[in-house]
């Protein structure tokens, strides 16, 4: 018996006999994908659409009355997932039906209940059957739960939520009140006065704010020393924050050293670094108006010579390379490219590069 090669077997195609036909239409009413059929039969999807199968879509179908119902009980004001677990079907399908009627008013208006405590037994149930296979939407529908609720159960392992924690905030009395006030009039601190009155000073704040004291107050003195220093009320107007006995905090300490503001905290002119001229304050500039434009100009010059390579880096001119020689001297102008000997060899260059120095020489002195 003669053996087929490769290439005879990829010529082959595949016979759609009448055993293979029907097979495929069972097992498309079965729910098979088209590329589950066709590794089971033993072909490609693609040669089961060009053999034209009319194998229709895998999607539900809803009659007319399952869509009339979910259109009833969407304005009796049931959510989505009710009608979906009434119905066996999925959320976005009933979505879809029930999109021309827009949003209900007794939906919204309805006060949020607390979520209902799901017992151990049924958390249990949700773990087996994701166990088994069973995809989240349809433990929803099978228990009648949310689709998150199924997906949080299985992703804690079965555990009950953890309970929210209730603050239960006890009325402070009116005497504790008036000694808090009291304490804050004299220049205490918010640490101070809870520990004095037995309170935490999340209290001591909210009750202070209540009663209408700012978050920062002049403080006229602390009560009891820090080391050998009283702290006090940094003096600049507005700041009201603490110092520790050099009168400025420590923000306006380090403009006064700077040089910024005085003791009164008083914005101090900049003075220029070239002619020592004062301007207007601006930390972001070192020079006057004047001085920062001939340092552009020169910066720009500077910049051109190094791309032109006139200049290296820190400012000493190269050496170049005679046009007519080859040997290397030092440019005195930048449109000649010869020595001084041939240059002389030359004298029309020669001439020129006189008359370019001449012009040069009263500028100089100048």
């Amino acid at each position: 018996m003669q053996s087929l090669t490769l290439k005879d077997l990829v010529a082959t195609r595949f016979i759609f006999t009448k055993k293979a036909m029907r097979r495929i239409q069972s097992l498309r009413k079965r729910g098979y994908s088209l590329r589950e059929i066709a590794t089971v039969i033993g072909c490609s999807r693609t040669l089961l659409r060009e053999r034209g199968f009319d194998l229709g879509s895998l999607r539900r179908r809803y009659t007319e009355q399952e869509a009339h119902r979910m259109v009833a009980m969407r304005k009796q004001g049931h959510t989505l997932q009710q009608i979906a677990i009434a119905l066996g079907c999925s959320e976005s399908s009933v979505r879809n039906h029930v999109r021309h009627l827009g949003p209900i008013p007794s939906l919204q208006t309805s006060p949020r209940s607390r979520p209902p405590i799901i017992p151990k037994a049924t958390r249990m149930r949700v773990l087996r059957l994701r166990k088994r296979g069973y995809p989240f939407e349809k433990i929803a529908n099978l228990l009648g739960m949310a689709y998150g609720t199924a997906r949080a159960i299985v992703l804690t392992g079965g555990r009950p939520p953890a309970g929210r924690s209730r603050h239960n905030f006890r009325k402070t009395p009116e005497d504790v009140i008036t000694r808090i006030l009291a304490l804050r009039r004299e220049g205490s601190s918010h640490a101070y006065i809870a520990d004095a009155v037995g309170v935490s000073t999340t209290t001591v704040g909210r009750i202070l704010k209540s009663n209408g004291f700012p978050a920062k107050i002049k403080l006229q003195r602390l009560a009891g020393p820090v080391g050998r220093r009283v702290r006090g009320i940094c003096r600049i107007k507005g700041c009201g924050v603490r110092h520790f006995g050099s009168g400025l905090c420590s923000t306006h300490q380090l403009q006064y050293r700077q040089g910024r503001i005085d003791k009164s905290g008083k914005v101090l002119p900049s003075t220029c670094i070239d002619c020592g001229a004062k301007f207007p304050r601006n930390p972001q500039r070192k020079r006057c108006e004047r001085c920062r434009r001939a340092h552009l100009r020169k910066r720009a010059k500077w910049n051109r010579d190094c791309r032109l390579r006139y200049i290296d880096h820190q400012g000493r001119p190269l050496s170049l390379i005679c046009q007519q020689c080859g040997k290397e001297f030092q440019r005195r102008l930048r449109k000649l490219p010869f020595c001084k000997s041939c240059a002389a060899a030359r004298p029309n260059m020669l001439r020129r590069q006189r008359g370019l120095l001449a012009k040069r020489e009263p500028k100089r002195a100048a």
